[in-house]
């Protein structure tokens, strides 16, 4: 199996390539355990790294072990990260009570970040605190060195490098996917929801915006029909933590060696904001499987959304958990499916199993998909049995919308798409007012 060289770590067609030449004992895999052997010959390193929870646990915790270790990458580590008022006010507390060795308060909620930094006594910037931006600026200016190389994770918040002067060792950045695809902010989220089978991680030069920078290094993964935004995050950031570690240990190999990306074809681009439109349902275009595939886009980031109508108000109803079942190992009940047949129930029509419990709901390619926790505009979280209780008396008398309807006016039939075999079959009209 061929194997291209990126710098001098390889990049193999799957995780288990690696694996497979290992046991065959080919060439290839003994040059590839050479490179990543190689001692290295870069002097330790004050990092400054840019990250947020996205991927800043994994990088976090690579970087911090391999400063205990002072085996010669990593001397000392800062952190510029954005964060609101509470966040700032709660390490500062946190950072006070260590020092004047007082037990932690219970009272303090900082996120899983910024409790490894103050676990490690690592000092916190934040980009969107002018007087602590000022601060870190100021100690730049007085002495250009006080950092040898910028990392920069993938965050909620982008960052423009050039805010920061340049830095002896430059700007690396670490991307979610293998670029030159998915260029941007959310890639993770389009890599799902165009069905690709290999992903990876790419630490690229950052000195060139909009993700165009020199490849350094890259590493692929495989996706699975179960991958979602969370789990997919998790795992590149655990590629990412390791794939840099080895990235700093060669530095200056991998910028003599470093790639150029191709500029216009083999490229594509994720939009820098995603639209609110992507996140929604629409029930006359979408199957069950379109859904699930948009759910597990962006689950962990933002939940997908449709309309629901209650007492002659809509709302947006927010899907927080739900799955597509196997017909054969969960079969229709048979009160629903008698529903289905006589009463020719549209997509998007609810119907509550209490035995489970969850959400029914068909789609329309006349499979359907389970929802087991939801949350109105403006209200908690609730889940499959909750939201019956207090929204849905009786199985399949409402149904989640596409776009909001005048609510003086009964819920309009479902429209089905030409072509469609349901398109002239007698519907039953639903309205919400059924006194509740």
């Amino acid at each position: 199996m061929a194997i291209r060289l990126i710098g001098i770590l390889p990049t193999l067609s799957s995780l288990g390539t690696f694996q497979s030449l290992k046991r065959s004992g080919s060439a290839a895999c003994l040059r590839h355990r050479r490179l990543l052997s190689m001692p290295s010959a870069t002097e330790p390193m004050n990092v400054l790294l840019y990250a947020d929870d996205l991927f800043g646990g994994n990088v976090l915790r690579e970087l911090g072990a391999a400063m205990k270790k002072g085996d010669g990458i990593v001397n000392s580590l800062t952190i510029l990260t954005t964060r609101n008022r509470e966040d700032r006010k709660s390490y500062a507390i946190a950072q006070w009570r260590k020092r004047k060795e007082m037990r932690p308060s219970k009272v303090l909620k900082l996120t899983p970040f910024l409790n490894m930094a103050s676990s490690m006594n690592i000092p916190v910037y934040y980009l969107d605190d002018d007087r602590s931006f000022d601060r870190l600026k100021l100690a730049l200016k007085r002495d250009p060195n006080k950092f040898d190389i910028f990392v920069v994770c993938p965050t909620k918040k982008s960052l423009v490098a050039s805010i920061l002067p340049k830095f002896p060792l430059g700007t690396i950045k670490i991307h979610p996917s293998l670029l030159p695809e998915y260029r941007g902010p959310s890639a993770i989220q389009y890599t799902i929801l165009n069905e690709e089978k290999t992903t990876g991680v790419s630490i690229i030069d950052y000195t060139t915006p909009n993700d165009r920078g020199k490849i350094l290094a890259q590493y692929p993964h495989r996706l699975t029909p179960a991958t979602t935004y969370k789990t997919l995050s998790h795992d590149l950031s655990y590629l990412g933590s390791k794939l840099l570690i080895k990235t700093l240990e060669n530095l200056e190999v991998l910028m003599q060696k470093a790639k150029e990306q191709p500029q216009r074809k083999a490229a594509t681009f994720s939009p820098p904001h995603i639209p609110d439109e992507t996140m929604q349902i629409v029930w006359e275009k979408m199957t069950a499987e379109e859904i699930y595939r948009m759910y597990r886009a962006f689950h962990g980031y933002l939940a997908i959304w449709t309309m629901w109508r209650r007492r002659g108000k809509m709302y947006r109803l927010f899907i927080n958990e739900m799955y597509l079942p196997d017909e054969r190992v969960e079969p229709l009940s048979q009160n629903i499916t008698h529903i289905v047949q006589c009463q020719d129930a549209p997509p998007g029509t609810v119907f509550f199993r209490r035995q489970v419990p969850y959400l029914e709901v068909p789609c329309i390619d006349g499979k359907r998909i389970h929802i087991t926790n939801v949350r109105v505009e403006g209200r908690t979280e609730k889940n499959a049995q909750e939201f019956t209780n207090g929204y849905l008396r009786i199985n399949g008398t409402l149904r989640m919308l596409t776009d909001p309807v005048d609510c003086k006016k009964p819920v309009p039939k479902f429209v089905y798409p030409p072509g469609h075999r349901n398109e002239h079959k007698r519907q039953v009209i639903i309205d919400d007012n059924t006194g509740f």
